[in-house]
């Protein structure tokens, strides 16, 4: 029953902490600048895996 309990405390956390880089990462694409190099960058930036 413990282990269950710590799992999901676990993965709720990873599921918050994912959501938040997800949602930093956004917010710093909007900050680049409009050219074409930062157009490119920000969208490889959103496509990578969550860290």
């Amino acid at each position: 029953m413990m282990e269950n309990v710590q799992k999901s405390e676990f993965a709720e956390a990873f599921r918050s902490r994912t959501k938040k880089n997800v949602i930093d990462s956004i917010k710093f694409y909007r900050t680049l600048p409009n050219n074409e190099e930062a157009k490119i960058i920000g969208r490889q930036l959103l496509r990578s895996p969550p860290r």
